[in-house]
């Protein structure tokens, strides 16, 4: 059933949109994550949802602390939004992007020899900048998505996605046929692992416990492909990135290996925690 206010909701973001794409980009970015925090975020339960989350993961810093890594994790996900609908524009810039991290050697290794490659991210920084900047190196990366609730807001959503991924493959039984046949061809795939999942095993996740898939570990070990964690992390002028690849995760078993991944994201977070988007029911488990 489409609900009115689902229409709604989809037409006051696609003329957002429109209103933001007659800006420049260097202007635009920055307006959007402005818009973000003072209009959108009020008029929703995101407040609620981030203080929530970053109080229980973060008690340990003051309330003021607490409250200024709210307004950046909202400003930083207006920035993303407008750079996701900004796609052409932002390939473009991604070819700058410095390429850094112990990871590196490993990737070049891995794409000689053809092995397959996961690239595993959360909701941090821009996602989008690591299959970007390989993209703009002339690699193919296949990108894994779920569609939206809101039908109307997922036509367009998923028609951006089918742009930036190389191919693009939805969560589901046919997408993941996809997605594994793209991996045995010796591609490279990336996904993110870090929201809530009902039939996850309960692990470790900022310090407290968090149900993890941990289908993708037992895929790369399937197909023995490199499992990479992997940042677009977000600079100081707010528009230009460093896309780190930490070292591989070694395969042992799919628990320890989703661990890692845990372990990984979480010394993003500690390290920028106002990139990380708080907004997800993380910890529904505890929450």
């Amino acid at each position: 059933m489409i609900r009115r206010s689902d229409y709604i909701v989809d037409l006051t973001i696609r003329n957002s949109l429109w209103v933001l794409q007659r800006f420049p980009y260097e202007r635009r970015i920055p307006l959007a994550g402005h818009l973000m925090k003072h209009l959108v975020a009020p008029f929703t339960d995101m407040h609620h949802r981030i203080t929530s989350n970053i109080d229980l993961a973060l008690p340990e810093l003051t309330k003021e602390a607490r409250n200024r890594i709210r307004t950046r994790c909202l400003d930083n996900f207006g920035r993303l939004f407008s750079e996701f609908y900004s796609f052409p524009e932002f390939h473009r810039r991604a070819a700058g992007f410095s390429v850094i991290g112990p990871g590196c050697d490993a990737l070049c290794r891995a794409r000689r020899r053809g092995q397959p490659v996961i690239l595993i991210s959360g909701h941090f920084g821009n996602f989008h900048a690591c299959p970007a900047a390989l993209r703009a190196r002339s690699e193919r990366v296949a990108v894994m998505y779920q569609h939206m609730k809101n039908r109307h807001f997922d036509r367009h959503y998923v028609k951006v996605l089918e742009d930036i991924g190389d191919p693009a493959f939805a969560r589901g039984r046919r997408g993941t046929i996809g997605f594994i046949r793209h991996l045995r061809s010796g591609g490279i795939v990336a996904a993110l692992n870090d929201q809530h999942d009902a039939a996850g095993t309960v692990l470790d996740f900022m310090g407290l416990p968090a149900r993890t898939n941990l289908a993708l570990a037992k895929i790369a070990m399937d197909h023995d492909a490199l499992m990479l964690p992997s940042y677009g992390i977000r600079k100081a002028d707010g528009l230009e990135f460093d896309v780190l690849f930490e070292a591989p995760i070694p395969h042992t078993d799919p628990e320890s290996m989703t661990q890692a991944l845990n372990d990984s994201l979480e010394r993003q977070v500690r390290a920028h925690p106002e990139q990380w988007y708080w907004v997800h029911r993380r910890w529904k488990n505890v929450a």
